[in-house]
């Protein structure tokens, strides 16, 4: 699926960004903030767009406003006109930041504006403190009037939104219940609507309804006094919102991005790179999150530039003025050095990433409509909790790919492999891109209940399993099974012990399935029994005992081939971190994805990301930590090495050189690809793949 383009902007766009996170209310003594003094460091660390604060969570605005509140406590009657002011004169451009959803001003005076759960009880704790109130209500005027008088008074480039949400228990106020009666001709729920019924896919969809009209109406409004602003808001693109139906007004689509979560910035951005969009990634400076006011460490940093860099997106570095106190009234200096870093490290890079596009020939699949079917279905499941895992087993087997949701035929046509983790949905239309692309020569690799879904309902049979070469027969009785020791491909045998490796079955069991058709690659192993109080081997799960149903399966379908996988292997990656568990989808993916562009042969802690530059192509190594699910945030306070790494492309180049160091490598030419060998592959390290014979000049036509 593609998002409608809406603003003639170069997708690598404004570079060199800058947000500063300032809702700081008016319960301080006083805000001691010099834009002067900030725009003029600003402008010596390299910016050149800054996002600014016109009204915060609290509801105040640092402008003297006509339709709101002035924070009272501002040192500066016109904060948000020196900004203009002293960044004109600079030559960076202002983006007017405006929370939308909170403001405690407003609720205070209208608590009919607030949004509430299904018994009518106001939502007052959004974000632990503050108040939340609903886009359907005529707060949406003040919103939109409010916006309308800043780029009316104020020369601002764009405008960035944030918390445009329907909270999650939310919203049930007198106006949505008005709203969704006309539209649904019956009254809304007033107790969460039960899970599997009409009632619960009708909030659903009317919730996400309700955020794309209010978004849309103020595109609409600021367009028509301003044609030439960008609008953007915060999590366009960002597909755990499932809502690209709002997203295809944005003008940029522009995430957070928290350090050091490095791969769910990889995973935004690999679906941001494929949208007809510039797309920025939105980091603080600071630890892990805005308003930390302890800046990050800079190897910290470097690697989070590099995630973004190495996908192409622009990236924007978020930070907090101290307001007031000894430290107040300017950004600490650390902070600013890390800006600057920062900076300085995108624009070393910036001959070898501005204009490249992506050349990744993976596709990994979102689950849109599973996802959208599970927020009111009474199904297992955990779409994004699927899609993370799927990405770090792809990820960290140096898989380069690319996201995608809903697809046609066309979408498939520049992929060699295509990934669906346990996707649920898959509609007739897909089903028939999918058979026709393969059978053309393409590869698909598919795990669990692929399929077994239409849009609400459940299949009959698998949408795939003509194609997979299998018929499906339901869940395993057995919640923990084990793979292996015989699997028929030695490839693949080659990266397991001679023994069963653990399955967990996660949130559902594995598949059962017969052979229709396709080659047994690997048998699930069955344990003695299911695990009881009463019935147990040790105080888990019980050991292997016989030989099951078929685990991993191979048809060759027409020109291409379907591989599947029955088992949840990405909810027991996620659960068990199992060595055996990525080996098993790597060695997978090796026979899948056997002409690949890009091989990697590296410790699983490095990224790989491959970009066209010109012919030219640009390979990113990034070394990041490695992920922990959920235990301590690890924050790397010195550079990661891990060791050496071979890198093979399936083209022949001339020369590949470090960039931007400039070190030579040697090369080998082996039928038709270029390999090359980087000793310790550290935080980042770029590698020019040339036609030219030295790497750094003019791409050849050749």
């Amino acid at each position: 699926m593609s998002l409608e383009k809406t603003a003639d902007i170069p997708k690598d766009f404004r570079q060199q960004r800058a947000l500063i996170d300032m809702h700081l209310g008016d319960h301080l003594a006083s805000i001691d903030f010099d834009v002067e003094h900030y725009m003029a460091e600003m402008s010596s660390s390299g910016i050149r767009s800054i996002t600014f604060m016109t009204k915060d969570a609290f509801g105040t605005s640092y402008y003297p406003t006509q339709i709101g509140v002035r924070n009272k406590k501002l040192a500066s009657e016109d904060m948000l006109r020196e900004a203009c002011d002293a960044a004109r004169s600079r030559d960076i451009e202002v983006v007017a930041y405006y929370n939308c959803g909170l403001n405690s001003q407003v609720a205070t005076e209208n608590p009919d504006y607030r949004q509430r759960t299904p018994d009518g009880s106001p939502i007052e704790n959004a974000y632990t403190f503050y108040d939340i109130l609903c886009l359907n209500s005529p707060y949406s005027d003040y919103v939109i009037d409010q916006l309308s008088e800043i780029v009316t008074r104020y020369p601002v480039a764009g405008v960035f939104l944030d918390i445009t949400y329907v909270w999650p228990t939310g919203c049930y106020c007198e106006y949505c219940r008005g709203d969704f009666l006309a539209a649904y001709g019956y009254r809304m729920p007033t107790e969460t609507p039960t899970l599997g019924t009409a009632a619960a896919a009708d909030v659903a969809a009317f919730r996400r309804a309700t955020r794309t009209r209010f978004l849309r109406t103020i595109v609409d409004r600021l367009k028509a006094i301003r044609r030439e602003l960008t609008v953007s808001w915060n999590h366009a693109g960002d597909l755990a919102f499932a809502n690209v139906e709002a997203d295809k007004d944005a003008d940029v689509l522009c995430s957070e991005f928290h350090q050091p979560h490095y791969l769910a910035g990889s995973l935004i951005a690999r679906w941001n790179r494929r949208q007809s969009k510039p797309y920025e990634l939105m980091m603080p400076v600071e630890m892990g999150s805005w308003g930390e006011w302890t800046v990050a460490p800079a190897a910290t940093l470097d690697a989070a530039a590099a995630v973004a860099i190495a996908h192409g997106a622009a990236l924007s570095v978020g930070h907090a003025p101290v307001p007031n106190g000894p430290w107040g009234g300017r950004v600490a200096k650390p902070v600013m050095d890390a800006i600057q870093r920062v900076m300085a490290y995108q624009s070393a890079r910036s001959p070898w990433t501005a204009g490249a596009e992506p050349a990744a020939d993976t596709a990994l699949v979102f689950d849109l409509h599973g996802k959208r079917m599970l927020e009111h279905s009474a199904i297992d499941g955990d779409v994004d909790a699927t899609i993370e895992a799927a990405a770090q087993l792809l990820t960290e087997n140096h898989v380069d790919f690319d996201v995608i949701a809903s697809f046609s035929r066309s979408d498939l046509e520049r992929y060699n492999t295509v990934v669906l983790p346990d996707v649920l949905v898959v509609d007739d239309e897909q089903t028939d891109a999918l058979m026709g692309w393969v059978n053309d020569g393409g590869t698909v690799v598919a795990t669990h209940r692929t399929g077994w879904y239409a849009r609400g309902s459940r299949r009959a049979g698998a949408a795939l399993d003509e194609l997979f070469g299998i018929a499906t027969l339901g869940h395993s009785h057995y919640s923990v099974r084990y793979i292996g020791p015989e699997v028929a491909d030695p490839r693949l045998a080659s990266q397991l012990p001679d023994m069963p490796i653990l399955i967990r079955s996660g949130v559902t069991p594995s598949v059962d399935c017969a052979v229709s058709g396709a080659e047994v690659l690997a048998s699930f192993v069955d344990p003695e029994f299911e695990t009881t109080r009463n019935r147990h081997v040790y105080h888990q799960h019980a050991h292997p005992a016989r030989i099951g149903m078929p685990a991993i399966t191979r048809h060759r379908f027409g020109a291409g081939s379907a591989y599947y996988l029955a088992a949840p292997i990405e909810s027991s990656y996620r659960a068990t971190g199992s060595p055996w568990l990525r080996r098993l989808f790597g060695g997978l993916m090796g026979l899948a994805d056997s002409d690949s562009l890009l091989a990697v042969t590296a410790s699983p802690q490095v990224l790989a990301a491959a970009n066209w530059l010109g012919k030219d192509l640009v390979v990113h190594l990034i070394a990041i930590p490695p992920a922990t699910f959920g235990a301590i945030p690890h924050f790397p306070d010195h550079p990661i090495q891990v060791g050496r790494a071979s890198i093979t492309v399936a083209r022949k180049y001339h020369s590949a050189r470090v960039v931007p160091e400039g070190q030579s490598l040697a090369i080998r030419h082996t039928s038709g690809t270029t390999s090359c060998e980087i000793e310790e592959v550290g935080a980042h390290t770029m590698i020019h793949f040339s036609h030219n014979g030295d790497g750094l000049g003019p791409v050849s036509s050749g």
